[in-house]
């Protein structure tokens, strides 16, 4: 069997759902995947093609021996739009309705990906798609924000949703991916409990970064480092990522101070974590943490990065006493 048309072990209640839609018939003309990063919202959409592609299908999936199982995951009938730097162009858009207009018995599937990055023109193009569905045409929606989408698309689409996954059910198959591995739970909880996400997060050494930035904040505290030091390294960093670290800290910061020890993003660090929360209130905290906000929000901007870095370490010592 292929990795094309192997199902991951929380998908199975929407692969239900959709062999219900191919044994009575009803196949929708467009489906919608939500969910966040990291659930294989890809591969599943991949999986739903491959069993309308494929010529021998077993056990209500595609046998992955067939000649058009093993195109996958490159059929000429499988067309992925993604977004041309920021959005999805209606250029894309059109380009897809041109293929879609064009005769064929077979199927033509297309797979949106990320949906939510549509530019309004382009959303305007494909509302009209959806509104004068084609036979044999199946366009696959996939976003982990589908509120950014127009409701006008959302309710000409069937919805598939997929949810964080189940701590046991996690462990157990990350377990058999990386049996090396002891303790799987922090990066799972880092993760947002999906497991694709938590294979990277272990792979990228994030956990470690993090745990790095905590020790940073740490000796910046005892005095231990100059702040234009501190500066210097953190610029070096990815911006966003750095963002969304510190957020993760303070989060964990927040429930330490509130006396709650369960769902902690940074498990390995609490003893650091108490310390470093010790001798910050709350109100400092959550400024601290609109500030991060803020930053995300303008990211779009053409920011400089080394400047935001210097207003954020500067910021941090105020907490102490605020």
């Amino acid at each position: 069997m292929t990795t094309e048309n192997r199902l991951l072990p929380w998908q199975e209640p929407q692969w239900r759902h959709w062999q219900q839609y191919v044994a009575c018939g009803t196949i929708p003309h467009a489906l919608l995947l939500t969910g966040p990063s990291g659930l294989g919202k890809l591969a599943f959409a991949h999986l739903v093609s491959q069993s309308l592609f494929c010529m021998t299908p077993a056990h209500e999936l595609p046998c992955g021996q067939c000649q058009t199982c093993r195109l996958m995951p490159h059929h000429p009938d499988l067309h992925l739009i993604q977004p041309d730097q920021q959005f999805i162009r209606v250029a894309a858009i059109r380009d897809m309705i041109h293929i879609i207009n064009l005769t064929s018995r077979t199927w033509r599937i297309f797979l949106i990906q990320p949906a939510d990055r549509l530019h309004t023109a382009a959303a305007n193009a494909l509302l009209k798609t959806l509104e004068e569905p084609t036979l044999n045409t199946l366009l696959i929606l996939l976003t982990a924000a589908p509120h950014a989408l127009p409701a006008t698309i959302r309710s000409r689409c069937q919805t598939l949703a997929f949810q964080p996954v189940a701590t046991t059910q996690a462990v157990n198959w990350l377990q058999r991916q990386r049996p090396q591995v002891e303790d799987w739970e922090p990066v799972l909880t880092l993760s947002g409990h999906a497991p694709l996400a938590a294979l990277s997060t272990l792979e990228s050494g994030r956990v470690d970064q993090i745990q790095t930035l905590v020790e940073n904040l740490m000796t910046l505290n005892a005095g231990q480092i100059q702040p234009m030091q501190l500066v210097n390294l953190w610029a070096k960093q990815p911006f966003a990522r750095l963002l969304d670290d510190l957020t993760i800290i303070c989060h964990d910061m927040m429930r330490l101070s509130a006396g709650y020890k369960q769902r902690l993003f940074l498990l390995r660090v609490v003893d650091k974590l108490q310390s470093l929360s010790a001798n910050i209130k709350p109100v400092g905290l959550l400024r601290f943490i609109e500030q991060l906000n803020q930053l995300k929000r303008q990211q779009h901007v053409n920011l400089n990065t080394t400047m935001c870095v210097e207003v954020l370490i500067s910021a941090w010592p105020t907490l102490i006493s605020s």
